[in-house]
């Protein structure tokens, strides 16, 4: 670091410290919707020393999530080890988008994955559940979804039973209040400047309206598939939808996520896209009834095949949900069983007598006694219950063995076959099933601490890379949208009611230690990370983003331009370093960026132990950090400076992005040059977002792009930065002129050199190296 800097000042360290040793208040958290992303919530902000009050909208709490029988998936957890199957983070992660169909948010679905360990052992660990019943469920490379054993030979339904051992631990927990029959009709908001900050809600119960007041407000109030009525979200964004039957309860109104809308601007994401189940029970008593019951997933998973009206497969039964759906209404589309199943595509979930007993006879009684499971005895009772020729259903049931046997390769591409013997002669259970909402994949847009988006505002026209948020507003579970993208992976909603509520309430908890700076320039202080993205196709330049200890947090006023921050590690591979390492990096987010850091790093994961550590590390890790450190050898805002040039190599393209960042957005007015070198041409890795720049801001920015090894096309310069590159695009030197150079080292001592030679004089120009 260089010494000759414009730093903090005396004044700013004592203020500083003085800030520090204040006492920092318990916040106060309203927590919106007792299912389980909710409960997961109000545990985590008590934990966190918050006096929490949970608002439920019904007379008891549990929401859709009581209703979940498919179970939570987990990566490499208590139950993974104990069964010894073999999964991957990679695996989950995949199968995750590619159920989203590539729309999902990757940085919530790496928060998702990565967080899935430690969240369902913790489920385990503090509240006794035994989830240790595992299966692969429709669209899932390994067998990664928890349920709990069967008791006593009845089923233990895993949404229910969760619901239940939360709830029992809440009731024993100090500062927690839950208020029912409690329904959300305004969040009262402020504003200062360009931040809108979150004060309180209003309420309504005994038909009354009151006023609560709080510091942070959680939303977990789930989805909008159950409500049609007119202004519904349903009829907004999917009126080919509203016609389906839905799985979800009267609650599922969507009634906070148009609240957030209205009253604080938050961002909506993905409310386009709702999940139809493709198994929805069919009551034979009262066929058209717009609520079923959901076929669970298990059903499929323990061995089940469906048929449709002719006695005939149409598909890979373990395949995703929107791809079963698809083909259910492409092959199944046919009165069935009476004209008032004239408008569903029904098909036939059928389980033989060995897929029966995986699943577990007791469930299948309840479904039965409920009239929804029909006994057929043998090949002919079944295909009699299909109304579909006994010849094409014993052809279809003959194809199933050779599959399930590995003789052929299954025509509808199944591969598993956990029950495989479909002997014409055996019993079989029956029921009709047709496609229906089950879950909405839109929502509240968050990102990956659960912080609630505002919709696009100043700051993304100056590419700030930080989107802003409400200050003190959090959202988890299905009133939420991002993580699944287009349609959700099974065994995700109750993970992502776990994961994500867990963040809000322990986010929501801290937003009063505000009071004391983010971050201290003489100590180390723990920071989580965030999320992780990776810029380069080669792997290596990367955006690491960390969470400031609070929302309301900024680096600003403490952080100036050109400043930057030290990361120590003091292990590798989790064994500890002789002596820690400190390296600097200067952040690529705004200083005005509320509750966030993000820093732009060059990492490989064989590259010794610092590039080692940083490539190992995954959402909710911890890194220490201190700051600010160095500066600027010139005040960036100093009206003298009218020309600012910029020459960088590599990741040492960071202090030019925030240089750049915070005159854009304070509108400076100043001309600003930049030269960037690189390897590679795809190591430019803010090219685009700087290309759109210079031609918003064409008068005052100018940038070239120099490529060493450029790909076949290249439109630009070639080779290295060599004093005729400088001499044609940078600044003549003169009064107020200033240049800045970040880059390695030898780089940076080959252009102090160069500047020298052209007349830059030792007050113009300063390096970083």
């Amino acid at each position: 670091p260089n010494p000759k800097t414009v730093g903090v000042n005396e004044s700013q360290l004592a203020a500083l410290q003085a800030s520090r040793d204040q006492p920092i208040p318990s916040a106060k958290v309203a927590v919106i919707g007792g299912g389980l992303a909710g409960l997961c919530a109000v545990i985590e902000a008590q934990k966190k020393g918050a006096n929490v009050f949970l608002f439920e909208k019904q007379a008891r709490i549990g929401g859709n999530s009581a209703k979940a029988t498919s179970g939570i998936n987990g990566l490499n957890t208590f139950a993974t080890e104990l069964s010894g199957f073999k999964d991957s983070f990679n695996k989950f992660k995949a199968d995750t988008l590619r159920s989203g169909g590539g729309l999902s948010d990757q940085s919530l679905v790496d928060t998702l994955v990565s967080n899935s360990t430690d969240t369902v052992n913790w489920l385990h660990e503090i509240f006794s559940l035994d989830l240790t019943d595992l299966t692969q469920l429709g669209g899932h490379s390994a067998p990664r979804t928890h349920r709990l054993p069967p008791k006593d030979g009845r089923p233990v339904p895993v949404g229910y039973s969760t619901i239940s051992s939360l709830r029992k631990h809440i009731d024993n927990l100090e500062n927690v209040t839950i208020v029912t029959d409690a329904t959300l009709t305004q969040i009262m908001t402020e504003k200062e400047e360009n931040d809108t900050f979150v004060t309180g809600i209003k309420y309504s119960k005994n038909d009354e309206i009151q006023s609560f007041m709080c510091d942070a407000v959680v939303l977990t109030t789930g989805g909008y598939a159950y409500d049609r009525s007119e202004g519904s979200l349903l009829k907004e964004f999917v009126p080919t939808k509203v016609h389906l039957p839905t799985t979800s309860g009267s609650q599922a109104d969507g009634g906070a996520i148009r609240i957030a809308r209205r009253d604080t601007s938050a961002k909506l994401v993905d409310m386009e896209y709702v999940q139809v189940h493709p198994t929805g029970l069919v009551d034979p008593s009262d066929p058209k009834s717009s609520s079923k019951m959901l076929a669970p997933e298990a059903m499929r998973g323990c061995g089940g095949v469906l048929f449709n009206y002719l006695g005939k497969r149409f598909c890979d039964e373990l395949g995703t949900r929107d791809y079963v759906t698809a083909c259910i209404e492409k092959f199944c589309r046919k009165e069935s069983n009476g004209e008032s199943m004239k408008e569903q595509s029904i098909a036939y979930l059928t389980m033989n007598e060995e897929s029966a007993e995986l699943f577990g006879s007791a469930a299948l009684d309840f479904y039965e006694k409920k009239g929804m499971i029909n006994r057929c005895n043998g090949l002919s009772e079944l295909s009699s219950f299909i109304g579909c020729d006994e010849n094409v259903l014993m052809e279809t049931l003959e194809e199933v063995n050779s599959a399930a046997k590995g003789e052929i390769n299954d025509p509808c591409g199944r591969t598993v076959f956990r029950a495989p013997n479909f002997d014409p002669n055996q019993m079989y259970l029956v029921a009709l099933i047709t496609p229906c909402i089950h879950y909405t994949m839109g929502g509240i847009a968050i990102n990956a601490s659960a912080e609630v988006l505002l919709e696009p505002s100043r700051s993304e026209s100056h590419g700030n890379a930080s989107h802003p948020i409400v200050l003190g507003l959090y959202a988890a579970g299905e009133c939420t949208g991002g993580v699944h993208g287009a349609n959700r992976l099974a065994g995700n909603s109750l993970l992502e009611c776990a994961v994500f509520g867990r963040i809000a309430g322990s986010r929501s908890a801290d937003i009063t230690s505000s009071i004391a700076p983010a971050l201290d320039p003489k100590i180390y202080l723990p920071l989580r990370l965030r999320c992780r993205r990776t810029l380069s196709a080669r792997g290596h330049i990367h955006e690491f983003t960390f969470d400031l200890p609070s929302s309301k947090h900024k680096l600003a006023p403490f952080f100036k331009p050109g400043q930057y921050i030290s990361i120590r590690h003091t292990h590798h591979n989790a064994e500890p370093l002789p002596e820690p390492l400190d390296r600097y990096y200067s952040p690529v987010s705004r200083d005005g960026a509320r509750g966030e850091i993000t820093l732009l790093i060059k990492a490989e994961p064989e590259r010794g132990p610092v590039q080692g550590h940083l490539c190992s590390m995954t959402p909710g890790d911890s890194l220490l950090l201190r700051g600010p450190c160095g500066g600027l050898s010139f005040d960036l805002f100093d009206p003298k400076v009218e020309r600012v040039g910029l020459i960088c190599g590599g990741s040492g393209v960071s202090p030019m992005v925030q240089i750049i960042r915070e005159c854009l957005f304070a509108n400076v007015h100043k001309s600003i040059r930049l030269v960037w070198g690189v390897e590679y041409s795809e190591d430019l890795v803010y090219r685009k977002i700087m290309d759109e720049q210079a031609r918003k801001h064409s008068a005052t920015l100018n940038l070239t792009y120099v490529v060493n090894k450029p790909d076949f096309g290249w439109v630009g310069e070639i080779g290295m930065i060599d004093e005729d590159m400088l001499r044609r695009y940078m600044f003549r030197p003169g009064k107020g002129t200033k240049i800045v150079v970040c880059g390695p080292w030898k780089m940076c001592q080959i252009m102090k050199e160069l500047l020298k030679n052209m007349g830059y004089t030792e007050d113009m120009v300063y390096s970083f190296m």
